[in-house]
């Protein structure tokens, strides 16, 4: 296998285990990964509203639905023939005791890519896995296999929502898990975290000497309970003999500082102050206002996650300078986090349209350093020819208002999808459809477009090739569905456009549309990823 030297601030385009195949061991810091939570839903990206006020689905983000297909098959035996795999006995085990099932389908899929990860991190590393209760105790063993039980950390319990729903069948689900392994967890980096005070924390800080140095708790230095039977010294400091928790010379250089306090009943204990404390330390429950759910008016995915949960996530496990990866990526938290503080980063992503989202939603409309996104046309005609689905939906997202179908297979001849912000009139609906095809044009590949243009009573067509179509009769053949009004311009129903068009900087005639990730109406048309 031939290794890749990986670029960091970078985003890759593609199946993450592909891309992370191809670099060397041990050069990662961090990982945090919020993958597919085998929840058996889709997940809708951005929602518009129509006429009614009903919020509609824009844009599907990704489904998260798994079952057990022939790629299933074939991913468990490759594990279960390889003994050497990290994840063999975990693997074998499930197939046991949850059977050939979508569950093992989704548990096999993340188990060739931790697996990678793993390979991946530096020996003081470590690794963060979010999901919920859907798969947490399969992703568990799959995780105790490949770092090894001894290098589990923590399982940190994270409040992802304000309330339970009042729907749910029994106690309503507020928690997210997060785990933690260390590639080897007595070299594994970790800085302590700390919270603001709330009010509740600051209670005890009731004291004040008015000696210019705040206000103060007091805590024990005194043995009691368990730690009383406990093998204690016991001798006198300042008139009291008990079994003190600290040696006589510490408690005599805390008197030295005036920081023993004494009771009217004569017993001591050391004054604590507020201004010396760095905040509440961070246990591995999460309910914190720090890391408050995220709020809807900020969401702009799904699955999206507050900034501060992975500013924390990322301050506790690696220092300025120090490389993170997050291998699901998404809308791009991780990284922009990461960059906010100061460390490198890589994301990996399967979805096209996420690299618009990070650059323009994300990163203010700073331009990105990508990799697996075509930036010619021999890279363009590598990916049609290599990865045909990922070339259609990066082709559709190339078009302003577009947005890829999902579904790959059984498409049903649709490859994107838009809406114009009005209907025409005498329109049906304000439905955008577009179709890609990444090989030599066919006649009978348009008519099929343009049967299925009527048949989903489409307003607007867009065939997307990579080369101009020149052919008068495929010309002829689209000027059939006529044109539309909108205010005082025409447009063609049926439009061609071709990536090499895309490259010289030309775009559809199109009219107004609906903006995919907002749902709102767009402002300008500009070039994506020029």
């Amino acid at each position: 296998m031939n290794i890749v030297k990986p670029q960091l601030n970078t985003l890759y385009y593609g199946d993450c285990l592909e891309v992370m195949r191809g670099w060397a061991d041990s050069w990662i810091d961090q990982v945090y990964l919020d993958p597919p939570f085998n929840s058996n839903a889709d997940y809708n990206i951005i929602y518009g509203t129509n006429s009614t006020g009903t919020r509609t689905a824009q844009v599907q983000a990704f489904s998260d639905t798994w079952t057990w297909d022939d790629a299933a098959i074939q991913r468990v035996n490759l594990i279960e023939n390889d003994a050497n795999h990290p994840a063999h006995n975990a693997v074998r085990g499930l197939k046991l005791m949850i059977g050939e099932s979508g569950m093992l389908a989704y548990v096999s899929y993340m188990a060739e890519r931790l697996a990678e990860m793993h390979r991946l991190l530096k020996p003081a590393g470590s690794l963060y896995l979010h999901c919920d209760d859907t798969a947490s105790h399969p992703l568990k063993m799959i995780l105790d296999c490949i770092f090894g039980a001894n290098n589990f950390c923590n399982e940190i319990m994270w409040k992802k929502t304000h309330s339970p729903k009042a729907q749910a069948a029994y106690f309503g689900a507020q928690k997210e898990t997060i785990f933690l392994y260390a590639k080897d967890a007595e070299k594994a980096k970790f800085n302590k975290v700390y919270r603001d005070y709330d009010e509740k924390a600051l209670k005890p800080y009731r004291y004040d000497d008015n000696d210019g140095r705040g206000p103060y708790r007091t805590v024990e230095i005194e043995a009691h309970g368990l730690q009383r039977t406990a093998r204690r010294k016991h001798f006198a400091f300042k008139g009291r003999a008990a079994p003190y928790l600290y040696s006589l010379e510490r408690l005599q250089t805390w008197d030295a500082e005036k920081r023993i306090y004494t009771s009217k009943n004569g017993r001591h204990s050391k004054k604590q102050y507020l201004s010396e404390r760095q905040g509440i330390l961070v246990s591995d429950i999460w309910v914190d206002d720090d890391v408050k759910p995220i709020q809807s008016k900020e969401q702009l995915y799904p699955t999206q996650k507050p900034l501060a949960l992975l500013e924390r996530i990322i301050k506790a496990s690696s220092d300025e300078g120090n490389i993170v990866l997050d291998p699901f990526c998404g809308c791009g938290t991780t990284i922009v986090a990461a960059h906010k503080l100061n460390r490198k980063w890589i994301g990996i992503d399967i979805s096209p349209f996420v690299v618009d989202i990070i650059e323009t939603q994300r990163f203010g409309g700073m331009k990105l350093n990508t990799v697996g996104i075509p930036t010619d046309m021999e890279s363009a005609k590598k990916l049609a020819r290599e990865k045909p689905f990922h070339f259609e939906a990066w082709a559709v997202t190339r078009v302003p208002g577009l947005a890829a179908n999902d579904t790959k297979t059984g498409d049903r001849g649709i490859d994107g999808r838009g809406k114009l912000i009005t209907t025409p009139k005498g329109a049906t609906s304000n439905a955008v459809l577009a179709q890609v095809k990444g090989g030599r044009f066919q006649l009978s590949h348009l008519r099929d477009f343009l049967w299925v243009m009527q048949r989903e009573q489409a307003t607007l067509g867009i065939f997307i090739t990579l080369e101009p179509v020149t052919s008068s009769q495929a010309k002829s053949e689209g000027a059939t569905l006529g044109q539309i009004t909108i205010g005082a311009s025409v447009y063609p129903r049926v439009q061609f456009w071709s990536i090499q068009e895309y490259f010289a900087g030309g775009f559809p005639n199109l009219p107004p549309m609906n903006d995919p990730y907002t749902g709102k109406p767009m402002r300008t048309v500009l070039p994506l990823n020029l």
